[in-house]
């Protein structure tokens, strides 16, 4: 539900003035975490055509992100990328929300890039474990935009006799329809922008409620992220659920 949740969240940024976010899903091997992340790209597409890996380059990363303005990217395994300091560096740039500013041998400078995504994220330890394996500070304000989430096994499998025989389900299903809800999603979004920002603002003004003033202001800039992620929850135009 927090994958799908998050992959229909991506198209509303624009719409409703949110920021690009993240959300980090961490367990050892075996816990669903791919599965949540391919099931959360199925509704763009084919899954395993559109999920990427943290191993590449800062400027490879950011030239994704661009790629998907506005949309969902997918990173899975930060444990595998090129080299922790790259994949530091990765991570600022891709929350940044615009890449690096480069002159232009014809004179000037070059045209910048700028996007605004939501990025769901895999791997074995949470990202400030990872770094500081290597002996890199987080800067707080990357944990504010890649949120770290443990992952558990799921104990509810609808019917299924175990994990794998959900997870199979799961495939199953995305491999005969992957790509029909996000095009249902975007298409209402396409004309109903308002309710889209009223449901936001709802779901924001939720989240304040159940947050005490004085905890600061970088818990109160989490809250944004799930009420966004809750906001795109509340139309239910697609099923039942969401």
């Amino acid at each position: 539900m927090l994958t799908v949740g998050v992959a229909l969240a991506a198209p509303m940024l624009p719409l409703v003035g949110a920021d690009g976010f993240g959300v980090h899903l961490y367990a050892q091997s075996t816990a669903g975490k791919t599965t949540a992340e391919d099931l959360a790209a199925s509704l763009y597409g084919e899954p395993e055509r559109q999920r990427l890996t943290w191993y590449g380059t800062a400027l490879g990363v950011a030239n994704e992100a661009e790629a998907h303005n506005q949309g969902l990217l997918s990173l899975d395994e930060v444990d595998q990328g090129a080299a922790p300091k790259h994949v530091y560096t990765a991570a600022y740039t891709l929350f940044n929300g615009k890449g690096k500013l480069q002159g232009s041998p014809e004179g000037g400078n070059r045209v910048q890039k700028y996007w605004k995504t939501a990025v769901i994220s895999t791997g074995e330890r949470d990202l400030e474990t990872y770094l500081k394996s290597a002996g890199i500070k987080v800067n707080a304000g990357q944990l504010v935009r890649l949120l770290n989430i443990p992952v558990t096994r799921p104990t509810q499998l609808h019917g299924h006799e175990s994990g794998k025989a959900h997870a199979d389900a799961l495939k199953e299903a995305w491999k005969q329809n992957h790509g029909a809800a996000g095009r249902e999603w975007i298409q209402y979004l396409s004309t109903r922008k308002q309710e889209a920002i009223e449901a936001y603002q709802k779901a924001k003004r939720r989240w304040i409620s159940l947050i005490p003033e004085s905890y600061g202001e970088r818990v109160h800039r989490v809250t944004d992220r799930f009420a966004v992620i809750e906001a795109a929850g509340l139309p239910r135009c697609i099923t039942a659920y969401f």
